[in-house]
Formats: structure tokens, C-alpha cells, sequence
């Protein structure tokens, strides 16, 4: 959708027959989801965050059950840094009933030294058309792995046409990172990600996970891709789409999506285009590529760096990508333009900006 703005809060706002109370900053938003966790809400406005300070606990902790309706508008400059380990995220729990919608985070800072996001660290309801952007950290120091994501922790609900451009950095031994989800235990589709996704820290017998969308799949992806760049300074499953595709018992399904962000890393059978490390039954895994060009991974058999030559992943060139929609990815669902997403494919419903 386009962007409704309200000149105040006074106005009365009705959607399919639902009163809505509009709110014009983090602080009412708290305020009245406290009171009302079921309730309608929607963003009236732009709201530069940035005279609210650094918080310094996760705003909104009380579990939502209602709608936030953010119809097109954007809170910006929040900033959030945790010193102890606990969570970090706007909001604590979007929980099953609980809808996000059109919502929109802008040049976001955020610290954790435990579990991290821009929107939520849980979120078991519905996200569409959401985003966030702006730089996230994961510190090091702490007793065990930090986790962070540009727009949801773990994901257990649905997402649909949301996307991130993050730069974040997880700095622990065991670390988790994904550009839009950390960990995805349900549905994700018409979905994307951009910026960097970098690992500090890992060992052998604890590596750290980053996809360049998410860290662990343990549910379905589908018709989405990253262009993030995934880095790690050591042992870690590194995949430009997903650094674990796992799920038991091989429940975890990727198919009609790719990634063209550049992967790199210290250990080859740890790193792939796509997939850092394939557990999932082999089958789970349908018409995904990765580009061998902006990648920088040309090894055919590298799709995922564990198994090699992982079925229903493909490398294509960037021009054999952009030359055209390979098979898998619906021409109802993904396009192709020289002046959109540098000639790759893209969302129809959820387009980069141009």
C-alpha cells in the first residue's frame, strides 16, 4: 500500500468495521497496548524516535493479541541497547491473534547482549508488508550465543511481503543471524533482505549460523531471496540464503527463491550460495538458486556446503539471472526490470526501491 497520515489523533479511523486508536509515537503505543493488548491501533503518522532517547528494555513488553495498522507510515531513529541479557525488540511478543501490518522501521540502532530484532523477538501472529533498517550488534562477553535479526527473532506466525535492510554484526561463539529472521519455525514468502550479515566468533563444536535471510529454517521458505552480504571471521554454516536449513523431522522446506549476496568464510563445506548446511530430506529443497557472479562462489556443487551438489539448488550467472525467470519463480509473483533490483528478479508485491 501507499502511506495515510493523520494531522492528529483525534481522528476517527474504521476498518472493516473495526474502531482503530491512532497513535503518534512508541511511548502511547506502549501506553495503550498495556492497557488494551487486544485492541486496533494504527500509526498516524511518521515518528522520528530519536527525541525518546536510547531505551534501554524493550518498549513494548507487554504481549500484543491486536492489530497495529502502520498504514504505510515509519517509526525511525529508535534506538534500543540492552546491557543485560535479555530481549531487544520493539516489541517482546506478537502473539497468535496479533497482526502487524504496512509498519515500518527506519534507521533503527539496536544492541543486545542475548536475543535481538527491530520488531519483535517472538512473533507467533501475522506480519505483512512490514520492514526495518538500520545497524543491530550482538555483544560479546556474555555466558551464551547472542541471536539477532533485522525484523523477528523467531518467527513461529506468518510473513508475508516484508523485507530488511540490516547491517548486523553477531559477535559470540555460537552466534545466530539472519537479515529478516533468526530462526524461522513457520511460514515465510514474498520476502527479501539486504545489507550484511557478519559472525565473530565459532568453534567447531559450536559454529555460529547466518543466512543472508535467515539463520535457521526449521519450517518453509518460499518466493523470497537475499542479496545480503553473509561474512564469518571463523567456523560457522554460512549460506547466502539460509546458514541452516533444518527442521525435524525434515519438516524444513526452501523452494522458489535465491540469493545473489556475497558469501565468504574460512571453511568451504561449512559455506554455499544458498544453504550453509542442508539437514532437511532431500526433496525439501525446489528450484532456488544462488548467482555464481556476485557470490563469489562459482563451485557448481557448492549450492549448499553441505551436502555438495544439493538437489533443487542451481547456480546461475547474474546475466543467465537476469536474463530471464528460471524455472520455479511464477511470472504472477516475480518480475524482471534493468532499472529494478540491478536487473535480478523481484517481488511483485513487495518491490526494492527503484
Amino acid at each position: 500500500m501507499g502511506r495515510v497520515s493523520f494531522l492528529g489523533t483525534s481522528n476517527a479511523l474504521t476498518i472493516d468495521n473495526n474502531p482503530y486508536t491512532l497513535v503518534s509515537n512508541i511511548k502511547t503505543l506502549a501506553s495503550d497496548i498495556a492497557t488494551n493488548p487486544s485492541g486496533f491501533y494504527a500509526l498516524a503518522n511518521n515518528y522520528d524516535a530519536s527525541a525518546d532517547g536510547t531505551y534501554f528494555s524493550s518498549p513494548i513488553p507487554t504481549t500484543f493479541t491486536g492489530t497495529l495498522e502502520g498504514l504505510g507510515n515509519a517509526i525511525s531513529k529508535f534506538s534500543l541497547s540492552n546491557p543485560a541479557e535479555g530481549d531487544a525488540a520493539l516489541f517482546v511478543r506478537i502473539d497468535t491473534a496479533g497482526t502487524v501490518a504496512h509498519f515500518h522501521l527506519l534507521n533503527i540502532e539496536l544492541v543486545t547482549r542475548f536475543v535481538g530484532a527491530g520488531l519483535a523477538v517472538i512473533s507467533n501472529g501475522t506480519l505483512t508488508d512490514d520492514s526495518a533498517s538500520g545497524e543491530f550488534s550482538g555483544l560479546s562477553g556474555v555466558s551464551r550465543g547472542v541471536s539477532v535479526a533485522g525484523l523477528v527473532n523467531v518467527n513461529g506466525g506468518n510473513i508475508t511481503g516484508c523485507h530488511a535492510n540490516v547491517q548486523i554484526i553477531a559477535g559470540t561463539v555460537g552466534a545466530l543471524a539472519g537479515g529478516l529472521v533468526a530462526q524461522n519455525e513457520a511460514l515465510i514468502e514474498d520476502s527479501w533482505a539486504t545489507g550484511s550479515v557478519e559472525v565473530q566468533k565459532g568453534t567447531l563444536r559450536n559454529a555460529s549460523r547466518a543466512g543472508g535471510l535467515v539463520g535457521i529454517n526449521d519450517w518453509s521458505i518460499s518466493n523470497s531471496y537475499s542479496s545480503a552480504k553473509v561474512r564469518a571471521k571463523a567456523t560457522a554454516w554460512l549460506g547466502g540464503l539460509v546458514g541452516l536449513n533444518d527442521g525435524f523431522p525434515n519438516t524444513a522446506t526452501i523452494s522458489d527463491s535465491y540469493a545473489s549476496g556475497i558469501v565468504t568464510g574460512s571453511l568451504p563445506d561449512h559455506i554455499g550460495g544458498l544453504i550453509g548446511w542442508d539437514s532437511s530430506a532431500s526433496g525439501n529443497v525446489t528450484d532456488t538458486y544462488w548467482d555464481t557472479t556476485t557470490s563469489g562462489i562459482t563451485n557448481l556443487s557448492q549450492g549448499a556446503g553441505s551436502p555438495s551438489n544439493d538437489p533443487g539448488i542451481t547456480g546461475l550467472t547474474g546475466t543467465q539471472l537476469q536474463s530471464g525467470l528460471p524455472a520455479g519463480l511464477d511470472s504472477s509473483i516475480w518480475s524482471e526490470k534493468s532499472t529494478i533490483n540491478g536487473g535480478l528478479p523481484y517481488l511483485l508485491a513487495a518491490p526494492p526501491p527503484h
